[in-house]
C-alpha cells in the first residue's frame, strides 16, 4: 500500500530510487501502450483521465459521467473518446475493471462499473497525499487478492443495496463488504445492511482492519482484512 507491490521496486533501497522506477513504469505504460495503441489524440485528456481514475477508486463510473467530470474542470472530453482510453488502461493492466453483477437476477448490468487501480504506489505518486484513503485502499487490495485467488469479482447488487464484491468461482459465489473500521455501531450496521439483505447461504464476509478476533453476525463473518489476505480465516472464507 506504501512503497509498491512490483518486485523491482521492493528491491530498490531508497524512497528516491522507488519513485524514479515507478514514474518510469507509469511513463511507459501511458506513452508507450496506451497513447499509441489507442491512437489517443491529447495525452492531457488522457492524464486527467488517469488521475480521475486513480482518485475515484471503488466508485461507480460511466464513460459519460467521467466526461462531464472533465469537461466541468475546462479539460474538453467527449464521451466516445473517454470510453476508447478507458479501454486502452484497462487492456495495458494499469487499471482493472470490475462490472456490476445483479445478485437477484444473477446477469452482469451494463453500466457503472468500478476501476482499481495495479499499484496502489502508482496512485499515491499521482495523487500525492490525497491518496491515502484507507478505506478505498484497502477495498482495492481485496479486489487484486479476489483475482489472485482465482475469482470472477464483480461489484454486487441486490435490489437497492451494494455490495463491494461478489466473487464467483464455477457456481459458487462469495460476498465481501469492506471498510477501514466498523467501531462505530451506525457504522458496523451500515455496512452489514447489504449482506443482511442477500437472501441466499452463501457466505457473507466483512473485511476491516480492526484487531478484533473474527465475529459472527448470524452467519456474516466479520474479520481482520490482513488475515484474511494472509490466509488465516474461519469456516475457510
Amino acid at each position: 500500500m506504501e512503497k509498491s507491490s512490483f518486485p523491482f521496486a521492493l528491491q530498490l533501497d531508497t524512497d528516491q530510487a522507488v519513485r524514479a522506477y515507478l514514474e518510469g513504469v507509469l511513463t511507459t505504460i501511458l506513452y508507450k501502450d496506451v497513447v499509441f495503441r489507442s491512437k489517443v489524440n491529447d495525452p492531457s485528456v488522457l492524464e486527467s483521465l488517469v488521475r480521475f481514475l486513480f482518485d475515484s477508486i471503488g466508485s461507480e463510473l460511466s464513460s459519460r459521467k467521467i466526461a462531464n467530470t472533465l469537461s466541468s474542470t475546462r479539460r474538453s472530453a467527449d464521451f466516445k473518446n473517454i470510453d476508447k482510453y478507458l479501454s486502452g488502461l484497462v487492456d495495458s493492466q494499469l487499471f482493472y475493471e470490475a462490472k456490476r453483477f445483479d445478485v437477484k437476477g444473477r446477469r452482469l448490468l451494463a453500466r457503472l462499473e468500478k476501476y482499481y487501480a495495479v499499484d496502489l504506489a502508482l496512485r499515491r505518486i499521482v495523487l500525492g497525499r490525497a491518496g491515502t484513503d484507507v478505506g478505498h485502499m484497502l477495498e482495492n487490495v481485496v479486489y487484486l487478492e479476489l483475482l489472485r485467488r482465482g475469482y470472477d469479482v464483480c461489484v454486487g447488487k441486490y435490489e437497492d443495496f451494494k455490495v463491494d464484491f461478489a466473487a464467483r468461482d464455477n457456481n459458487a459465489v462469495r460476498y465481501f463488504q469492506v471498510a477501514a473500521t466498523v467501531r462505530d455501531a451506525a457504522t458496523l450496521n451500515r455496512e452489514l445492511r447489504p449482506l443482511q439483505a442477500i437472501e441466499d447461504n452463501h457466505p457473507k464476509i466483512l473485511l476491516t482492519l480492526d484487531e478484533d478476533p473474527p465475529l459472527n453476525y448470524d452467519g456474516i463473518w466479520r474479520m481482520n482484512a490482513l488475515e484474511w489476505l494472509m490466509g488465516e480465516s474461519p469456516a475457510k472464507l
